[in-house]
């Protein structure tokens, strides 16, 4: 490859890797330069390849221009594309009607890819061959503002791929949606993490629960309402491969008022995040089940009282309850020991309950307004005031019942230092 050939931040590597002497000499530069092509296939493991500055391949024009372009750009990508690992698409909408076929000589030439990422500025409706060539994929992310088109079952052959995120839209109403995730994926037996995002209209088929590596399911800013259509009353029944492998379930920015059911099957779940839906109350059934239960983020939903069944999670590390501007943390005798030591009350817990019940516990946040530089007093109510310098009083004390390492709360820090310890 000639120095024609690279491109300016490329030069900029190679430049940045020579001594000063060799910087200065520029006879003494091109020869390390020359050097340095020859054995270094570092500076080729990440490639990006873009369609979107080619505006010929979606409006009318010179057909001669297009296919130069395009020559020009396959050739400038193969010869990197030994040594290339992560490789970059960035496409835009009509790129299918003369692009393709160079895209996929592109992916057919990078055969030791391990990472892909594909952008496409509109709607994404054909998936590239290639890219189920790429017998070492690994990871794989597609993002595209809509689609008519299911995941293809060529899946099958990606028998590596360790990691899925899909963002997009799905059109093509209720019969895509529910065909959307094939039943091939299945053959993808060391896939752990599934990403689902803004895919609206999404339907959780059984396929889901099936995958027998699957150790984290992210589904975010997907209306999931309707649970009993989102997702398939089978997905996590008792015995699927989720229930013995799931850890990780993100379901935020889901619009989600109650939680599936289908959550309680899994008993291997140590994170679980539901933050920025419509929240009110948590199902007591969690604490029969979700044993292993160590992150819990409850935040910016619409909680007025601590769920009570939190205070049975008892392997709580990390609770979030922030964002919840109507949320009470007090309760009536929260403070004396015998409140304390007694067992929740299954209609309000107060917040030193909650602490004296997770021993485990050790960051809790309780901010109704987080991110606000200048906390406001009258945010909280003088009994829940009093809850939460009760906590700030245990952990300055270094109370026995009390192992918090971290506590956020909307208070200001001259109305902490006021107050007697």
């Amino acid at each position: 490859m000639g120095l024609l050939d690279m491109s300016q931040d490329e030069l900029l590597t190679v430049y940045s890797l020579l001594d000063k002497a060799q910087q200065t000499s520029f006879p003494l530069l091109c020869k390390a330069i020359a050097t340095l092509l020859r054995s270094s296939g570092d500076l080729y493991k990440r490639m990006d390849v873009s369609l979107q500055s080619m505006a010929p391949i979606v409006t009318p024009g010179d057909g001669a221009v297009v296919d130069m372009q395009l020559a020009d750009l396959q050739c400038w990508a193969q010869a990197r594309a030994p040594y290339v690992q992560e490789l970059t698409l960035h496409m835009t909408e009509g790129w299918e009607a003369k692009a393709a076929g160079t895209l996929n000589d592109i992916l057919l030439s990078c055969a030791n890819i391990h990472t892909l990422h594909i952008t496409n500025l509109g709607g994404y409706k054909h998936w590239l061959g290639g890219i189920f060539s790429l017998k070492h994929l690994r990871k794989l992310s597609v993002t595209a503002g809509s689609t008519w088109v299911r995941l293809p079952p060529e899946f099958a052959h990606l028998s590596l791929l360790e990691d899925l995120s899909i963002e997009m839209r799905i059109e093509g109403g209720r019969q895509v949606a529910q065909s959307f995730v094939p039943i091939e994926l299945l053959s993808c037996t060391r896939l752990r993490h599934l990403s689902f995002t803004g895919c609206q209209g999404l339907f959780l088929p059984p396929v889901v629960g099936e995958l027998i590596s699957l150790q984290s399911l992210r589904v975010n800013r997907t209306d999931l309402a309707d649970t009993r259509d989102a997702i398939h009353p089978c997905t996590f029944q008792r015995g699927s491969f989720a229930t013995f492998s799931l850890t990780l379930l993100d379901l935020s920015a889901c619009n989600l008022d109650v939680l599936p059911f289908q959550m309680c099957h899994l008993e291997k779940l140590e994170r679980l995040v539901l933050s920025r839906n419509a929240l009110a109350d948590m199902p007591r059934l969690l604490a029969a089940f979700l044993r292993r239960l160590r992150s819990i983020d409850l935040s910016f939903n619409r909680f007025k009282r601590i769920p009570p069944v939190l205070a049975s999670l008892t392997c709580l590390q990390h609770v979030d309850l922030s964002g919840n501007p109507d949320l009470e943390v007090s309760a009536p005798d929260a403070r004396s020991e015998q409140a304390l030591a007694s067992r929740p009350s299954q209609q309000r817990l107060s917040l030193t309950q909650l602490v004296y019940a997770l021993s485990e516990l050790q960051t809790l946040d309780v901010r109704k307004a987080p991110g606000m530089l200048t906390s406001q007093p009258n945010l909280w109510t003088p009994a829940c005031w009093s809850s939460l310098m009760e906590i700030r009083r245990a952990m300055h004390k270094a109370s026995p019942w009390c192992n918090l390492e971290t506590f956020a709360c909307d208070a200001n820090p001259s109305m902490i230092a006021s107050c007697s310890w």
